[in-house]
């Protein structure tokens, strides 16, 4: 008996078949592709040998998901295959498909957290690009994740303070780095300091910190000390300059720079906690406050007198400036700044008062000018050439009076 000839079919479902043209690039093939996969096969088997012969394909399905302009029922379909895809296929297949869906909206959480927790460079655009990945998520890839899947995280368009404090806690250089050199992250201020703290002493963090658009005055103050005393350290080390012109100098840089980060956009909230932590500090000095004063930052010269007079803020403007140079000196007093100061505050105040019942409009140059030039009249040993060296005669003058003193000399 002749033997039966043995013929192998190739399943239909397997069969490389172009999409006809009535296809949305792919997807209404496959959904009749799956249909038939269904009559023959394991569900999604079908499916999966298609996906492992043709990535080019697989892709376009990706992008007609991503587009929009499937039907509730197309994209239903191809959810399905990005399902597989996914979970089961090639690493390049996933790879592509990644690119594709990364910052499509219609794109299921569950497979974004898939392809977010897949390992290899895969899963990096969806970590930092889709938009369906919560905070949550987001936070538990920084906790579980490794140096790349953190620094994505951090170079997404937007983040939430806590997934900015989550990236913090990592205590990696280059990934706090990153988190701060995107504008578009929400830093909280205790977030900052604790970057401050652990990474102060790295002049690429200082500068990326000082780039930020807004940096609370708290923390400008701390960034500002910092360098200010590295400076002076500096002064003595590598110069040999004496101590105490090394002190002078980092003191007036550190008080200039902080009386020009108080802008006049800063809230008077944010200025008041300022004065406060500046006064807790024992930093609240006689010439910062002058110096606020001259530059016409009166918000912060109100709160920085009241913090040391402990008067509340908003009782302290008539008290300065409306009841009489009785009231202000009795508040001087009150605050204890030195005595051989107290011509240079009521010179201040005075030339502050006629500014103001002036019709004219000054500019805060022109006041500070103008208060210079009182000084100038007011101290026989003082001839200011500008704000910086008056302060500095100033402080001068009235540490060599209180050394006279303590002399018997005054």
């Amino acid at each position: 008996m002749p033997k039966r000839k043995t013929t192998t079919s190739t399943p239909k479902q397997v069969r490389s078949r172009r999409p006809s043209a009535r296809t949305t690039n792919g997807v209404k093939a496959s959904k009749k592709t799956r249909t038939r996969s269904n009559q023959t096969a394991t569900p999604g088997a079908g499916v999966l040998d298609i996906l492992s012969q043709d990535v080019e394909r697989q892709t376009r399905i990706a992008a007609d998901l991503s587009s929009g302009k499937l039907s509730d029922e197309e994209r239903q379909i191809g959810v399905e295959i990005l399902e597989v895809m996914a979970r089961d296929v090639e690493r390049q297949v996933r790879e592509a498909l990644s690119e594709h869906v990364r910052m499509s909206p219609f794109l299921p959480p569950s497979i974004a957290a898939t392809l977010a927790d897949d390992v290899g460079p895969q899963a990096l655009p969806v970590i930092q690009h889709s938009g369906v990945l919560s905070d949550q998520d987001l936070i538990s890839i920084v906790c579980g994740s490794g140096e790349d899947k953190q620094i994505a995280v951090a170079q997404r368009d937007s983040l939430a303070p806590d997934v900015a404090e989550a990236l913090v806690e990592t205590g990696n250089e280059r990934v706090v780095g990153t988190l701060l050199s995107n504008h578009g992250a929400d830093i909280a201020e205790r977030s900052l300091l604790k970057i401050l703290n652990e990474f102060g002493e790295s002049g690429d963090i200082q500068a990326l910190i000082i780039e930020r658009l807004a940096l609370p005055l708290s923390l400008s103050e701390e960034l500002i000390a910092r360098i200010s005393h590295a400076l002076c350290e500096h002064l003595v080390t590598c110069h040999q300059m004496p101590r105490e012109m090394a002190d002078e100098l980092a003191m007036h840089g550190r008080e200039r720079a902080l009386t020009q980060a108080m802008t006049a956009e800063s809230r008077s909230s944010e200025i008041e906690r300022l004065a406060a932590i500046l006064h807790a500090k024992n930093a609240l000095s006689p010439t910062l406050i002058l110096r606020a004063l001259c530059a016409g930052n009166l918000n912060f010269f109100q709160a920085a007198m009241a913090a040391r007079a402990g008067v509340a803020v908003p009782e302290m403007a008539p008290l300065i400036f409306d009841r009489g140079r009785d009231v202000l000196e009795e508040i001087y007093r009150q605050a204890d700044l030195p005595s051989e100061l107290f011509v240079a505050f009521r010179s201040a105040v005075d030339v502050v008062n006629e500014t103001k019942s002036d019709d004219r409009k000054y500019r805060p140059l022109e006041v500070t000018e103008r208060i210079i030039g009182r000084l100038k009249l007011e101290y026989d040993s003082v001839c200011p050439e500008g704000l910086e060296h008056t302060l500095s005669q100033l402080s001068r003058f009235v540490i060599g009076r209180a050394d006279s003193t303590a002399r018997g000399l005054a």
